[in-house]
């Protein structure tokens, strides 16, 4: 399997997603078969964020709620981060700042709890969204 989700990185390096997409569900099919969840986790949350690449936000949202659902149940905080922060993402491009800004929020503090490297990238994005959010209402008071 490692080798499997080398190759699937290597193909989206590349920008080659149709590969990598293939890769990685190859990879998460053996993970399934034997059983390994937390792999099967890392490969949802890869392929949620593959599909965030390509703006397949319903592919993202299934993808990062199956990902969600299996980390909570093996109690893997750092996925179900992964996942609340790509909940947050597809929110945004759907056009729900207000869930999107939740969603940041939750995964900030799992990641924060953790003193995981990805908090600090949560906490740009949440500040970027929120400056986003301000120049918006600015925006209309204007109008």
């Amino acid at each position: 399997m490692p080798t499997l989700n080398r190759l699937g990185e290597i193909a989206e390096e590349r920008g080659d997603y149709a590969r990598a997409e293939q890769y990685l569900k190859e990879s998460l099919d053996l993970a399934r078969q034997i059983k390994d969840y937390e792999g099967v986790c890392e490969l949802l949350g890869d392929l949620g964020n593959l599909s965030l690449k390509q703006q397949q936000w319903d592919s993202a949202a299934s993808t990062f709620q199956e990902a969600f659902t299996v980390s909570q149940a093996i109690k893997n905080s750092e996925i179900t981060a992964a996942s609340l922060y790509g909940f947050a993402q597809i929110s945004v491009a759907q056009g729900d700042i207000a869930k999107a800004y939740e969603h940041g929020q939750a995964s900030l503090r799992l990641f924060e709890a953790m003193n995981h490297e990805k908090a600090s990238e949560v906490r740009q994005w949440l500040a970027a969204l929120t400056k986003s959010m301000k120049g918006e209402q600015g925006q209309k008071r204007l109008r």
